[in-house]
C-alpha cells in the first residue's frame, strides 16, 4: 500500500482508517476484469494489455458497437 501511495494511487484516509483510490481519467488508466487480465499476463505478448486497452477504449469511444 506503500508503493501505491507514493505513486498516487491510493490515499490514506485517517479519519474512516481505510485506503481510498483515487479517480484517474480515462485517458490515463483503465480496469480490466481480473480473468481478462489474467489470460492476457498468462499467454499473450509483452503487449497484449496496451492493445486490449486500446481496442476496448475504441469500443466505448464508439458508443460500445463494433468499428
Amino acid at each position: 500500500m506503500k508503493n501505491l501511495e507514493k505513486m498516487g494511487l491510493v490515499t490514506k484516509n485517517e479519519s474512516k482508517k481505510r485506503y481510498e483510490l483515487l479517480i484517474l481519467d480515462p485517458d490515463v488508466a483503465a480496469l480490466i476484469p481480473y480473468n481478462t487480465l489474467k489470460l492476457l499476463v498468462d499467454t499473450l505478448s509483452e503487449n497484449s494489455i496496451s492493445s486490449y486497452v486500446y481496442l476496448l477504449s475504441r469500443y466505448i469511444a464508439n458508443g460500445e458497437k463494433p468499428f
